[in-house]
């Protein structure tokens, strides 16, 4: 599977196949990263373009039904390349079809470029979106509740298709008449989440389509506009490092520029920020202090480093640094020690780079969180006498963090720490981002325990959104431990 991503400064992105089937859910034209902690929204799956040319028709995108792939607009592909963008070349009959994405860099808009040429006369170009319109981990199904209604949006058409769905417009350069055909694409499957044992079905609508005629020659591009503009920010260029070798430079600028994707526009806060990965990942505190020097330091982009270290420093609580940014300390997540001693890192990073005029004003929170660790005064996070902090590193290393083993270990530490005769542990993956193949977004593993070495445990994947899964972890976690003291 060849798959591509682009992404725009707010940390809104597209991806898919270089055949556009899409093989998970996650790929789509057009997925809209929301302010703070609010799960993306997967907003366009695609647009099906009809080619009517000399009593012949061309369907270019294609899906999976079932067993069958339809329509099979891969048999007219001739040519994909991913960079600068993804681009397709389409031989249909005697016309050549040229599709071409550009997500805008500044502010939430797709367009679509495309050209014809060969074709005959009266030929005709149909545009049918295809609307998704749910959040980015979770699968749509056709319901009563979708306003299909198509609004005149002067220029283009608009819709709002959910009370609590962004309003979001399309239009065509050249304007295009639009043909309102509201009908549900029902079932399309995704192969690849299929295999990772999640729901694999979905129903697309399609509101209606574009058409453009045309004889012999067409450009035209469709755009789609959302809520969403990033603000202007004080920046540096990108100027990562230099080598004499040819060959070492063009891999140097190819991960340069694959860097700058992974920095965007914070929309709550307007600051600068890191997306941990594409698709699941949003902002993560360990993950953005892990990358910010390749990222920022070693591309000369210290301003911007600079103002997410502020932002994280602005965001820490009683001496620690969130691993979920939110839009303040109150509706920030820290369910990792690990961010606040990254956090460390950063500092010195800059410090050894820069000089304390520069990262100076940090080194008061590198006090406080030290301070913290060194005195237990936040329940559950303190330095032993050999200077590791209560989880053995060996069990985080060999299972992760959201493991079974570290899960018991945690138990039997809350016994021993607090001298307790009974306690649950949780540890777990509430999304909207973080998960991967073998520990999906849900997966919660408990641990409930007894002085007396009696024990429980269960590791459910518990559906619903992040807060679902938490809210939903403390009733396992009280039904775990009223089993176990119930013998």
């Amino acid at each position: 599977m060849h798959e591509w991503i682009c992404t725009n400064r707010l940390g809104s992105f597209a991806m898919g196949t270089a055949k556009r089937t899409p093989e998970r859910k996650y790929h789509g034209l057009f997925i809209l990263r929301r302010a703070g902690l609010l799960e993306p929204l997967h907003v366009l799956s695609d647009v099906n373009e009809v080619l009517i040319d000399a009593g012949r028709t061309f369907e270019l995108a294609s899906y999976h039904y079932g067993n069958a792939d339809f329509p099979r607009g891969f048999e007219h592909q001739v040519a994909f390349s991913a960079d600068p963008c993804p681009t397709w070349e389409y031989q249909c009959g005697d016309a050549r079809v040229s599709r071409r994405l550009e997500l805008v860099a500044e502010r939430n808009e797709l367009r679509i470029h495309y050209r014809v040429s060969g074709a005959g006369r009266g030929a005709e170009l149909r545009l049918s979106p295809l609307l998704s319109a749910r959040g980015m981990h979770q699968l749509g199904h056709e319901n009563p509740f979708l306003d299909g209604r198509v609004r005149d949006a002067n220029p283009g058409v608009g819709f709002r298709l959910y009370r609590d769905f962004p309003e979001f417009t399309m239009r065509c350069e050249p304007p295009a008449d639009f043909e309102p055909k509201g009908f549900w694409n029902r079932s399309v499957r995704y192969p690849e989440e299929e295999r990772r044992g999640y729901p694999d079905k979905e129903d697309l609508f399609c509101p209606g389509y574009f058409s453009l005629k045309f004889d012999g020659e067409l450009e035209c591009t469709l755009h789609l506009q959302l809520p969403g503009d990033a603000p202007e920010l004080d920046e540096e260029e990108w100027d990562g490092p230099h080598f004499i070798e040819p060959g070492i430079q063009e891999f140097a600028d190819a991960l340069a520029q694959a860097a700058q994707q992974f920095v965007y526009i914070e929309q709550a806060s307007g600051e600068p920020g890191v997306i941990a990965g594409y698709p699941w990942f949003g902002e993560w505190g360990r993950d953005t202090l892990i990358a910010l020097p390749g990222l920022l330091l070693e591309t000369a982009r210290t301003r911007t480093a600079a103002r997410i270290i502020d932002r994280f420093a602005r965001s820490r609580r009683d001496g620690l640094i969130p691993n979920l940014v939110g839009e303040d300390a109150d509706h920030s997540d820290w369910f990792s020690v690990d961010a606040s001693l990254w956090f460390i890192r950063a500092v010195q990073d800059i410090h050894t780079q820069e000089g304390k005029a520069v990262a100076g004003r940090w080194f008061e929170a590198v006090f406080e969180i030290l301070e913290t660790l060194r005195s237990g005064k936040v329940p559950g996070v303190w330095v032993d006498e050999s200077g590791l902090l209560g989880v053995d590193p060996d069990l985080l290393s060999r299972y992760g963090a959201v493991s079974d083993e570290v899960a018991e270990a945690m138990a039997i530490g809350a016994l021993e720490r607090f001298e307790a005769d009974v306690a649950v542990s949780v540890t777990g993956i509430a999304g909207p981002g973080g998960g991967t193949e073998e520990k999906p977004v849900g997966l919660v593993c408990f641990n409930a325990r007894t002085a007396g070495g009696e024990s429980r445990a269960v590791s459910p994947v518990i559906p619903g959104g992040r807060r679902d899964v938490r809210e939903r972890s403390a009733l396992v976690g009280m039904h775990l431990l009223r089993r176990l003291l119930g013998g």
